[in-house]
């Protein structure tokens, strides 16, 4: 009698789930990963603002500082209206 984890489909199914794991293991990983950039940027926007509040940075020091974070791209573009 055959067995049907032997048959050929039974085998591909199993390569697929396999793929598929490991898929959802890469991005679990990646959700991870994301979530660790996301909390190490909160922490240089609490630290930017503690130190413009403390007088430790100038305005145009902490704007620097948010630039070389990359966070003047998250705050967005100040218009004349505003």
């Amino acid at each position: 009698m055959i067995d049907t984890l032997d048959t050929p489909s039974a085998q591909e199914n199993k390569a697929n789930a396999t793929t598929a794991m490991s898929f959802a293991e890469y991005i679990l990983s990646e959700l991870r990963a994301a979530s660790l950039r996301a909390r190490l940027l909160s922490s240089e926007i609490d630290a930017i603002g503690v130190a413009l509040k403390g007088g430790l940075v100038s305005a145009d020091q902490a704007l620097v500082l948010m630039n070389g974070v990359d966070l003047l791209r998250v705050i967005g573009e100040r218009t004349d209206d505003e």
